[in-house]
């Protein structure tokens, strides 16, 4: 067994959270453990498509256990069921459903339309600490991948913060809570969950002994 951690949008292959999991791994399991860029091809013309192509040149071996973070637990499960890879399950932490839905409605249309027609858009990239353009492509890509839960078969771990001001925790409720296959935890936190890791670690682990 080995282990990925997918980082979100506008972060990159060494967060904190994935520092922190990617540790807690190695020294409980003797697991190797990785965490792949996912500015893929570049932030600029980032997609989805391209992280899910990254995925699966990178990663070859016989069984992954995956954790993402917002965008990244979002490609988790587009791994999941377009089997990119080989995953035995999935912890997920507040995952991005409805990305397109959610960024028309955060920015408006005016400037959604905008964004379309000049293929620019300037944001914070927290990873390099700076601004940095990113293109439509990720908009228009991102239409491809409907999340299809039936799909998905493997064990799913799910936490999702109630006070999550960027992805409405009741997203998660609505793809995922249907399904017999996924161990939901909302506790009150934000989007990050930066306050929830020692929880998440210690439900992670027994959740990793009962399926591995």
């Amino acid at each position: 067994m080995e282990f990925i951690y997918l980082h979100g949008f506008a972060s990159g292959p060494s967060s904190y959270k994935s520092s922190y999991f990617c540790t807690k791994i190695e020294s409980e399991y003797h697991w190797k453990s990785y965490s792949p860029n996912l500015n893929q091809p570049d932030f600029l013309k980032l997609t989805i498509s391209a992280q899910l192509a990254h995925l699966q040149n990178e990663f070859t071996g016989n069984s992954y256990i995956v954790m993402g973070s917002s965008l990244g637990a979002f490609v988790a499960l587009m791994a999941a069921q377009q089997k990119t890879i080989p995953i035995t399950a999935l912890i997920l932490l507040a995952p991005a459903f409805e990305i397109v839905e959610r960024k028309t409605k955060l920015m408006g249309d005016e400037q959604y339309r905008n964004w379309q027609k000049t293929n620019q858009l300037e944001v914070f990239h927290h990873y390099h600490q700076k601004q940095m353009t990113l293109s439509f492509d990720l908009m228009r890509d991102a239409e491809k991948h409907q999340f299809k839960p039936e799909a998905i078969t493997v064990p799913i771990l799910l936490f999702h913060g109630k006070q999550d001001d960027v992805v409405d925790y009741r997203l998660s409720q609505k793809y995922l809570d249907n399904y017999p296959q996924v161990e939901a935890y909302y506790p009150e936190s934000d989007h990050l969950l930066i306050d929830q890791l020692d929880l998440i670690w210690e439900k992670s682990k027994d959740f990793i002994n009962r399926i591995s």
